[in-house]
């Protein structure tokens, strides 16, 4: 079975080779791209949202002028994009759908508006993952591919260390440097947290965590360099002490426990495959010396993050207030416990926007209410708790931007039903088990595609909790590891099978 490959459409005339190169140039373009995700000049044909990525212009001509006449030459379809392609498809019934739920205009935007933008982001995000995937399913392509994200990764790091020069020095950047910063991105540069490229501290934690870490963590696990082969990881391993230097300094919560979720994973799993735990037998002694180990692991892990803590304590509030909050008393003494103590740890308006999207899911929860159109129950679903935060009574008078699940899995739920959330869980999961290859050893220490496949496979567990605080299908880093990683298990011979063609 040939599936549909970038390299199928060749055929040998002046203007085939043309339009090849034309695509490997726009390819190159869309990966180097990656970091920029809300470019001023892309902001304006967005209508200033902030998800604007600079990889939307060539990824758009990329499509219309090499995918599509491939895809109708081709198409071959593999096996591992069939759930998510069959989410899209019921992505757009839902959305088809929400006309009939009564849904009301609110903050100037209308239904067909939201729509639109809601499933625009989705067909932007699933063109990212099979356009990538497409050009990573031949071995050389796949070396350039990874080279070229690693590439990408340079203009954010050394834009981040100039950042953190200033934040740990605890002055402000020159004008220059605001103005500097302004070509690049719709916000100002925080001078408290290091943004990197992108809009936010979040969202350059997000890069690290999802795309860039795993990459460079992967070649360290496996003791090979992805940049050099056959080579050690020299060069992935100072990256991956920068990219972590510069992920404290974003002050992330989410991108700390990400990360930390994804190691303690690993040391657990590496612990438990070189003590034996998995093997048969009784409780002898060197099993004993095994469970001392893993909880040695556990004990190193409690005391890193209690360590990352402490001292984020020591420069921002958010996280001081972790260690100031008297939690017995809040659990005692407040009428809504657990959503007072999300107040006093500054997370309230968070547990908001998550408590509209699941109230909105229970509303409709077999088709949802079609994707983007969450706001719109905004005023009708609001806790009674949210009318004491300011941010909420922001968005009820009009002077904040429309609101949204701030949360990938409350978003899946509240605006594509339980349908549409099994469908898109059940892609990750089917990837996560083809991913799951090197695990098993199938691959040589060498081959590239260990590598790749490893990656991607740290990158779906960061996924899981970067899921709790982004909620968008438009940015292209979650979805560059996944598509890599597709390739890779194509090119290893698995996920035969096509959905189309003959």
């Amino acid at each position: 079975m040939t599936h549909l490959s970038w390299r199928s459409s060749r055929t040998g005339s002046f203007a085939a080779k043309a339009l090849d190169g034309l695509a490997q140039v726009l390819h190159a373009a869309v990966l180097l791209t990656v970091p920029f995700t809300s470019v001023p000049l892309i902001g304006r044909l967005t209508r200033g949202s902030p998800v604007s990525p600079l990889a939307l212009v060539p990824a758009g001509i990329l499509a219309v002028l090499w995918l599509m006449p491939t895809w109708r030459r081709c198409c071959k379809v593999p096996v591992l994009a069939w759930p998510l392609l069959a989410f899209l498809g019921w992505a757009m019934v839902s959305s088809a759908l929400g006309v009939f739920h009564e849904l009301y205009p609110f903050r100037e935007q209308t239904l067909w508006q939201r729509e639109l933008r809601g499933v625009g982001t989705l067909l932007l995000g699933v063109f990212f993952y099979v356009s990538l995937a497409l050009f990573a399913m031949e071995s050389e392509d796949l070396t350039r591919s990874i080279r070229l994200v690693t590439a990408s990764a340079l203009p954010a790091l050394l834009w981040g260390s100039v950042q953190a020069y200033w934040i740990v020095q605890g002055e402000l950047p020159p004008a220059r440097f605001q103005s500097w910063h302004r070509m690049l991105s719709l916000r100002e540069v925080s001078f408290l947290r290091v943004t990197g490229v992108a809009f936010e501290p979040s969202w350059f934690a997000n890069q690290l965590v999802v795309l860039y870490l795993p990459l460079w963590g992967a070649a360290l696990l496996t003791g090979r360099s992805a940049l050099r082969r056959g080579k050690s990881p020299i060069l992935e391993t100072l990256l991956f002490g920068w990219g972590l230097v510069l992920l404290y300094l974003t002050f992330s919560r989410i991108g700390w426990l990400s990360a930390m979720g994804v190691l303690g994973g690993v040391a657990l799993w590496l612990a438990a495959k070189g003590s034996g735990l998995r093997r048969s037998g009784s409780l002898s002694r060197g099993r004993f010396r095994a469970l001392l180990r893993l909880g040695a692991v556990l004990l190193v892990l409690a005391l890193l993050a209690g360590a990352l803590v402490y001292l984020g304590s020591r420069v921002d509030r958010r996280i001081a207030q972790i260690l100031q909050a008297d939690y017995l008393s809040v659990l005692r003494e407040e009428d809504e416990p657990l959503i007072s103590l999300a107040n006093r740890l500054a997370y309230a308006e968070r547990v908001m926007y998550w408590s509209v999207g699941l109230r909105t899911f229970s509303l409709h929860p077999f088709t949802g209410v079609g994707l983007g159109n969450t706001g719109f129950r905004f005023p009708e679903v609001l806790p009674a708790f949210g009318y004491n935060l300011p941010e909420m009574l922001y968005i009820l008078e009009g002077s904040m931007g429309f609101p949204n699940p701030k949360s990938l899995w409350v978003r899946l739920l509240a605006e594509t039903g339980i349908v549409g959330f099994v469908l898109f869980v059940g892609w990750l999961l089917v990837l996560a088990m083809a991913f799951s290859r090197p695990l098993r050893g199938n691959f040589g220490q060498g081959d590239l595609r260990r590598i790749v496949l490893l990656a991607a496979l740290l990158s779906l567990g960061a996924m899981v909790f970067e899921g709790f605080s982004l909620d968008t299908f438009a940015l292209p880093q979650i979805w560059v590891l996944p598509a890599l990683g597709t390739g890779a298990a194509l090119s290893a011979g698995v996920g035969e099978g096509a959905v189309f063609g003959e």
